[in-house]
């Protein structure tokens, strides 16, 4: 893979994590009993966006480290540390700001998440 193939890979794996990262953690703040007000709903884009510019820089390293020796190793290496970041971001971030410990639901998790995934 060229360095214009690996940049436009990172920039598209980029988008479509800040758009997962946006839905995400909008579905879990509504998914909490508060109310969803007009301050969470400008934080969630600046999340999404924000985890869309590191999912850019994690891509660009793992092909600018592993690209040249194995391609596969790169992506695979790229894929998790996207999956890292996006529950990490999902971890720290839920429940919405300011919520008290406890709030959302007995086990501070949003009812679709997988029980066997602490969040």
């Amino acid at each position: 893979m060229n360095r214009t193939a690996a940049a436009v890979t990172s920039l598209a794996a980029g988008l479509f994590t800040a758009c997962l990262a946006a839905a995400l953690l909008g579905s879990t703040w509504q998914s909490c009993p508060l109310a969803f007000d007009a301050s969470l709903g400008v934080t969630v884009p600046f999340w999404g966006a924000a985890a869309g510019v590191v999912t850019v820089a994690v891509w660009g390293l793992a092909f600018a480290v592993l690209g040249g020796k194995s391609m596969p190793a790169a992506v695979v290496a790229a894929l998790l540390g996207t999956l890292v970041l996006l529950f990490a971001l999902l971890a720290w971030l839920y429940p919405p700001p300011g919520a008290p410990a406890g709030v959302c639901d007995a086990e501070n998790t949003a009812p679709w998440w997988p029980q066997w995934l602490p969040l």
